[in-house]
């Protein structure tokens, strides 16, 4: 005998969170909110200027050009965004401190930070040093890759044909 099991209007509302364990501590990652994805992306731009890896934007068209984001993750265009780490640790650039300790930090968290006057910057940079003192490269790494689908990549690059033409950048509208 089968059951036919059927989903309610709040399944979608539970979030998928992932758990990850730097040194012995526990940070809960939760979907992005849309601010925290805007702070997200801002901050890749200034690691890979911070890196001397100008050319990221270059890799997204190209990756795009290629057809690689038409599927559910890019991992070309993921380990090319994530080849620029090395550099980056060896140079210990603030901004991937920021990078580590803002996925780290809860929407809620975010959220009453820019409601309240608070530092955002300096909270995800000191939380982001902990975490670099804590853990080791592999768990930067492993970090970044572990919110990659909280990011809401997905949706971002689904679409990016059309957002790219709506602006005038290329790409197609359906």
């Amino acid at each position: 005998m089968s059951e036919n099991v059927q989903g309610t209007a709040t399944d979608t509302l539970v979030p998928r969170v992932v758990t990850v364990t730097v040194g012995e501590d526990s940070y809960r990652i939760a979907p992005f909110c849309l601010a925290k994805t805007m702070i997200f992306f801002r901050l890749l731009t200034e690691l890979a200027e911070a890196a001397g890896v100008q050319q990221a934007a270059g890799e997204l068209s190209q990756a795009a050009t290629e057809g690689e984001l038409e599927g559910i993750v890019a991992p070309g265009f993921i380990a090319r965004i994530l080849g620029i780490l090395p550099r980056a640790l060896r140079e210990g650039t603030p901004a991937l401190y920021k990078v580590l300790g803002l996925i780290v930090t809860s929407n809620a968290t975010l959220r009453e930070l820019e409601e309240n006057d608070g530092d955002i910057e300096g909270h995800i940079l000191k939380l982001g040093r902990k975490l670099a003192y804590e853990g080791d490269a592999n768990t930067a790494v492993q970090l970044i890759v572990s919110a990659i689908p909280q990011i809401g990549i997905e949706t971002i690059m689904g679409n990016l044909p059309t957002l790219m033409a709506l602006l005038g950048l290329g790409g197609k509208t359906k």
